[in-house]
């Protein structure tokens, strides 16, 4: 019971960090944007808009990278071997 308890804690804890700690990144990315314009930072408002913009743009490039660092790789060679395997049983039986 205590270990659902946690998870469920722990999970209530996620929910509420990722979009506080998303909101932040995106209020720290327009500020940047603003001094290197020599904006006024009192004129930052990130708005829905904003933020689901920033996080579907790392999400974006962390997928991105995963895939051209190769991270997906062994997922499709165990399933192509398994394809072998396979139909290396099957022409077996077939020849016997």
């Amino acid at each position: 019971m205590s270990n659902n308890t946690n998870r469920l804690l722990n999970f209530t804890v996620l929910i509420a960090v990722v979009p506080a700690y998303i909101y932040f990144c995106s209020f720290e990315y327009e500020q940047g944007y603003c001094n290197r314009f020599n904006i006024p930072s009192y004129l930052i408002s990130p708005n829905l808009t904003t933020i689901l913009v920033f996080a579907t743009s790392i999400w974006s490039i962390l997928f991105s990278a995963l895939k051209m660092l190769g991270f997906s790789t062994p997922l499709f060679r165990n399933t192509t071997d398994e394809t072998k395997k396979c139909k290396g049983t099957q022409t077996s039986s077939v020849m016997n």
